[in-house]
């Protein structure tokens, strides 16, 4: 969660004395419930209940008043009222004693920090902390304590945000004021137990109970906003009367707070019901989200996010890894409760063969419904087309194109959407703008051609039959092709324009594939047979093919060109792999176009979503080749496919521990970052750092991409934030170390990073000991830390503040030996910005450092 962004700050206010200056902050838990400090209260002249005290928006000037309606001066809160609410109000507040010692908070609040002899206001202030945990006085007076150096002075009343997810996990009251600085940086925390009584019957707001399952954070799951108004908006939605009962049924569910299972068949819009179901019927406060599977072996609730005023959506499709467990469902069945309590949803979607006829019995708190139909495939093609383009819904609603429509799945038709939409633009782009031709062109693009091409691929010995079993007509204008023939027609097929001698090349070079025979392989011909049978042209006129003066062949259809490929990957299952060594290597050749080969290999594997091919095979035959861009090209192709992506993201997961394939896993996650799925491509990027496999050109790469993350301004509080709790674990890893070389000098406001209120101190230093220890066996680490010593250089505070924390790291981890065998380069850099680091580093070893405790027990 961003510390400052917008709405971060619509939920805060600002709390005004009597001359109208600020004295404090406050916050929204309701519309028009404010929370704040007692002692704030009473610094603006709210004295008593049903005093009045004036606040604003923390970043506005209007002021509106508050009635005071509760005060509990022992733990210094205050709830007051306002007709005049603020624009939001926080999403949950959890119990101050539940939170685990050191995890981390971050707070905003109206601040006057001290600039010489005055006092300089801020409209708000943001700074980071960590919890400590909980405090009791002699009188029994309990608070919470924390650690936040960048508290400051009418930060107040502020609410202290939990980083995981902003829930409200207490009130902060004020700092310490210890004059010998044993206590520097602490802060009192006014506890949410002690606010909930205050609140009774004036807020309805959702409190966080420990939840009955415990997550796992091992077991991740990624959050994906989804847009409820562009869902709300979208005219193509089709949702056809045979939904009607399943649709109220589940939004019955929704209302009640149960979990809602949506078993079914792949294809028929299941995550779309989902989608549009929550959006039209879970309460406006809550956010829909995507959930999509980690690296889980087996559905695990434990990964579930435990979240206030969500809607989740979780797949479950991955026959390998997303079977749901009777141990699953039960754990759904304790969660759902305390789902509703949060103000929470969960949809899952799950294909109906994972589910295994578990709603074969009621599950407490979970509605079971199977949709086993989709929308009627022309009544979807029609109302997509009428919204987007209605000139082309005459055409669509012709008999001859409602006929290729007719049957296909939601998926499909979708695809075929598209193909018309794309027909209809090359037509307007040659300057045809009439719908005379375009008929023709769509209906040939759709057909799949099985009629003929069944003719051309049956057994000669045989006659070609109808499904009903009457002989096929169109036989008698179509003969089977010969195997050679099939082989040439292949060839143009996924080549669709070549040279004549092209084309008889690799066409020999397929049926040399097929035979299980090496390219190279010289075939002999009997002599009574080199000049027998039909020449390559006859043959190439035989299957529709043009030959210019020049020798270029062409297919006179192109749409049968696609048909007849995908005909043959989908018919003959035993040919793929042949085939597809084939393809590589016409990828090889320098004749061959390599981006359209490489689409059509894409093509033919996500038309039957084939994820175990590219594992199985086309892996193996793209290592034997060394044709990784190529493969990287395909699974990107791949994993952007909404029906291969959960299967892909997976084979991305188990490809980054072998050195072969850690390449192709950097490479296409490294596209990913562009994308939504920039979180997945983050984790697979930190498992190949972290494998034993990693090899020097991997952790370069990686700390490339990082070091770009790190330095873009789009990306970089995005990084940080990502990456922080890698650097916070006890022990560092490589890919965490990685993370840290990015961002030792990525720009803060100014600052760089590692100095910038955004790093924890200890951190810091723990890591900075932690690369100097092993100077040399971490990549890049020396160049690094020399460009943000020379980047702090004219600067002496922060210069002064980086030897600091170099001293302190160097004593901490026994790495004097490294510092001095950077000595030349750090005397090098030092003539640059006119200091002395080593010296200036050795000086700061030499001091005696306070001890942190007496030897007579006192503090």
């Amino acid at each position: 969660m961003t510390i400052a962004t917008e709405s971060a700050l619509n939920f805060l206010g600002t709390v005004k004395g009597s001359q109208g200056e600020s004295v404090g902050t406050c916050f929204q838990v309701a519309p028009g419930v404010l929370v704040t400090a007692a002692h704030v209260v009473r610094d603006a002249g709210g004295l008593a209940i049903g005093g009045t005290v004036s606040f604003s928006p923390i970043d506005s000037d209007d002021v509106s008043t508050a009635r005071v309606e509760r005060i509990d001066e022992i733990h210094d809160l205050a709830v007051l009222r306002s007709s005049t609410p603020l624009p939001s109000e926080v999403s949950i507040l959890s119990y101050s004693d539940n939170q685990l010692p050191g995890s981390n908070f971050h707070l905003i609040g109206f601040a006057t920090l001290k600039e010489g002899f005055t006092y300089a206001p801020r409209r708000y202030l943001p700074t980071i902390g960590r919890w400590e945990g909980r405090a009791e006085a002699p009188d029994g007076t309990t608070l919470a304590r924390g650690k936040a150096d960048g508290v400051e002075h009418g930060m107040s009343g502020s609410p202290i945000l939990r980083i995981s997810d902003g829930a409200v996990i207490g009130v902060l009251s004020q700092r310490y004021t210890s004059v010998d600085g044993w206590s520097s940086g602490r802060i009192w925390i006014s506890r949410i137990e002690n606010l909930k009584p205050l609140l009774k019957g004036f807020a309805d707001i959702p409190y966080e109970d420990p939840a009955p399952i415990q997550r796992d954070e091992a077991a991740w799951l990624t959050e994906t906003p989804i847009n409820r108004i562009n869902l709300l908006q979208d005219e193509c939605f089709f949702k056809p009367d045979k939904w009607d009962s399943l649709w109220n049924t589940a939004a019955t569910c929704i209302e009640n707070g149960e979990i809602l299972v949506i078993s079914s068949p792949q294809g028929i819009g299941a995550t779309t019901f989902a989608e549009h179901l929550l959006a039209e019927t879970a309460p406006a406060d809550m956010q829909l989200m995507r959930l999509d599977p980690g690296d889980w072996e087996t559905p695990t609730a434990k990964a579930l996010p435990q979240k206030a005023r969500r809607a989740y959506i979780l797949d479950l499709r991955d026959p390998e890894h997303d079977g749901p467990s009777r141990e699953f469902v039960a754990d759904l069945s304790a969660l759902a409760s305390w789902y509703k309590s949060v103000r929470s949803r969960l949809v899952i979607t799950v294909a109906d063969q994972l589910w295994h006829g578990r709603s074969s019995r009621p599950i407490n708190n979970l509605q079971v419904i199977s949709l086993k139909e989709g929308p009627d495939s022309r009544q979807l093609a029609e109302k997509y087309i009428s919204t987007q383009k209605p000139e082309l819904l005459s055409v669509v609603q012709l008999p001859q194109v409602q006929r290729h429509l007719e049957g296909m799945t939601a998926v499909q038709a979708q695809k075929a959407i598209q193909t018309i939409l794309q027909v209809a633009a090359e037509n307007k782009e040659n300057g045809t703008d009439s719908n005379a031709n375009l008929e023709d062109l769509i209906v040939a693009r759709l057909d799949d051609h099985h009629d003929e091409l069944d003719v051309y691929f049956s057994d000669s010995s045989r006659p070609t039959l109808t499904p009903g079993g009457i002989p096929n007509r169109r036989a008698d204008n179509n003969q089977p092709l010969s195997f050679e023939d099939r082989c040439l027609l292949i060839t143009l097929a996924c080549e669709k324009t070549a040279r004549f001698s092209q084309i008889e090349r690799h066409s020999q070079e397929l049926i040399n594939k097929l035979n299980g025979k090496k390219s190279s392989d010289v075939i002999s011909i009997p002599a009574h047979k080199a000049l027998a049978g039909a020449g390559l042209r006859g043959r190439l006129n035989g299957i529709k093919a043009t030959i210019s003066p020049s020798e270029i062949v062409t297919f006179k259809r192109p749409g049968f060109a696609d048909a007849a490929v995908h005909y043959v990957w989908n018919n003959y299952a035993s040919v793929r792999r042949p085939l597809m060594a084939w393809l590589l290597d016409l990828v090889v050749d320098a004749t061959t176009d390599e981006d359209s080969t490489t689409a059509l290999i894409a093509d033919l594997l996500c038309s039957n979503q084939d994820v175990d091919f590219i594992r199985n095979d086309l892996a193996k035959l793209a290592v034997e080749r060394k044709q990784f861009e190529l493969l990287a090209n395909v699974v990107h192709h791949a994993v952007l496919d909404v029906h291969m992506r959960r299967r892909c993201e997976r084979l991305l997961y188990d490809w980054a521990t072998r050195s072969d394939m850690q390449g192709v896993v950097i490479e296409v996650s490294r596209r990913l970052l562009d994308t939504d799925r920039r979180s997945i491509a983050l984790r697979r990027l930190r498992r190949v750092a972290d494998s034993d496999q990693q090899t020097p050109e991997t952790t370069a790469a990686i700390l490339r991409i990082f070091s770009l993350l790190a330095s873009t301004s789009s990306t970089r509080s995005w990084f940080i934030a990502q990456v922080t709790e890698w650097i916070q674990a006890d022990r560092s890893t490589p890919a965490a170390r990685l993370a840290f070389i990015a961002l030792m000098s990525a720009d803060v406001d100014g600052t760089p990073w590692v100095l910038s209120a955004e790093a924890n101190e200890e951190d810091v230093t723990r890591m900075l000991g932690e690369l100097l220890s092993n100077i040399e066996g971490v990549g890049s680490a020396d160049k690094a830390l020399m460009q943000l010593i020379e980047k702090v250089g004219a600067d002496t505070v922060s210069y002064d503040r980086l030897m600091d924390y170099i001293a302190s790291a160097v004593v901490a981890h026994g790495a004097i030996r490294s510092l001095f065998s950077l000595g030349a380069r750090l005397s090098e850099i030092g003539q640059r910005i006119n200091h002395a680091p080593l010296n200036d580093i050795e000086v700061r070893m030499r001091i005696e450092r306070v001890p942190t405790h007496s030897n007579e027990g006192s503090a």
